[in-house]
């Protein structure tokens, strides 16, 4: 006779976590040394997730000194975080990795310095195996005998809040035109708004530069505008180095309109040829 049984149930969870750079900054340097690698890993943040409605799926979001996000929880279940990456004003920065998400530079503690708060997005999968019916004691706790740990905040965790605007953990798969799109979307959140520009800055070429330097001046994104301006210079400098120097592209026009920069003569890269 065939048959079937669940071993385990497994969610996938979206997660933000809000956390004051003051709470999770040390009050000296370590006296182990300036490395991160030297220093021994502990934990500086840490809340308690609770799901209502799903009975033994009681887990904890770990933040390290190392900047370092881990999923803790009981023995009986599986925690994985699929990636976490945290949003610095307008910034992205990878914390733990997907493929995805190769395009972000690694979260640093100097990228904390200058803001007062960072919000960590985390994709968490949650496996859960299934008490045994034949079973004379069922296999799962009490869940009240949980408790968080001394400072440890406890989040009580109910449905999706706003999935229209908010961010609902999935991660597209990024080309040039797909974050053009999305940055130039009104109804995109600002969290993919934020990963489609952290995209692009990593992928400005010869051949795409206009296109991508003509969103970045139509969406006042000045990070990627900074990225087009350099590659821009990198390329007019080796151009005159090798006397093969041209009058303005219209990338570069559209950035000397957008700044106020007069039009360049050749003779005025004779300033790099002496550095």
């Amino acid at each position: 006779m065939e048959c079937l049984k669940i071993n385990s149930i497994r969610n996938i969870i979206g997660l933000h976590w809000n956390l004051k750079v003051k709470d999770i900054s040390p009050e000296s340097t370590s006296e182990e040394g300036d490395n991160p690698s030297e220093v021994p890993e502990e934990t500086i943040g840490s809340i308690q997730c609770r799901i209502k409605g799903m009975d033994g799926l009681i887990f904890s979001l770990e933040l390290t000194n190392q900047l370092n996000v881990l999923a803790k929880g009981q023995s009986r279940g599986s925690y994985q975080i699929i990636y976490a990456f945290a949003v610095v004003k307008d910034r992205a920065f990878l914390v733990k990795g997907s493929d995805n998400l190769k395009f972000l530079g690694s979260l640093k503690r100097d990228h904390l310095d200058s803001v007062e708060e960072v919000t960590f997005h985390c994709l968490v999968l949650v496996g859960t195996p299934v008490a045994d019916s034949t079973s004379a004691m069922p296999d799962l706790a009490d869940n009240n005998e949980v408790l968080p740990t001394e400072g440890q905040v406890c989040a009580y965790l109910e449905g999706i809040g706003y999935p229209d605007s908010k961010f609902d953990g999935e991660i597209p798969d990024f080309t040039v035109y797909k974050a053009k799109e999305l940055i130039s979307n009104e109804v995109t959140n600002s969290v993919l708004k934020v990963l489609a520009m952290e995209y692009l800055v990593k992928s400005v070429k010869a051949e795409n530069v206009t296109d991508i330097l003509k969103i970045a001046i139509d969406q006042d994104l000045k990070v990627l505008q900074k990225q087009c301006s350099e590659f821009l210079r990198e390329c007019t400098i080796l151009s005159v180095q090798n006397d093969n120097f041209s009058l303005s592209t219209e990338s570069e026009y559209m950035l000397r309109r957008r700044s106020g920069w007069s039009p360049i003569s050749s003779t005025d890269f004779s300033l790099y040829d002496s550095d």
